[in-house]
């Protein structure tokens, strides 16, 4: 209903997976700690993962749009941040594929939640 919300938390996944693969989110000035911007991550990610790092700034500019901007959002601008969003996932994260599998059967084998991580090893 609301695509500005929706682009915002779109957004917010991009911030979550800087989180996950480990992107530098804050530094030290003047004694004090200071957050990167998302777009600074972005430029840290470009180094790591250059393949990914042109779709996943797209995002971030619709995102921005819906967070930070009066500019007018609309159902097919959203539909494009998942678009991009399921294909730098996906190719991210396809070497999760056996422990995603693993899990899985053993929540629904338990059918209920696991509570505790399959050994988990980052994506690369």
């Amino acid at each position: 209903m609301d695509t500005a919300s929706c682009a915002n938390k779109v957004r917010v996944v991009v911030e979550k997976m800087m989180d996950d693969l480990k992107i530098k989110k804050t530094y030290t000035s003047s004694r004090s700690r200071k957050s990167y911007s998302l777009h600074q991550r972005i430029e840290f990610f470009k180094t790591k993962y250059p393949q990914f790092a042109d779709s996943v700034m797209a995002i971030k500019w619709i995102g921005n749009s819906g967070s930070h901007n009066n500019d007018p959002i609309n159902k097919n601008d959203i539909l494009d941040a998942f678009e991009i969003l399921n294909y730098v996932l996906a190719d991210l994260y396809e070497t999760h594929k056996k422990r995603i599998h693993r899990l899985t059967k053993t929540i629904n084998k338990r059918k209920k939640p696991v509570g505790l991580r399959l050994s988990r090893k980052p994506p690369f």
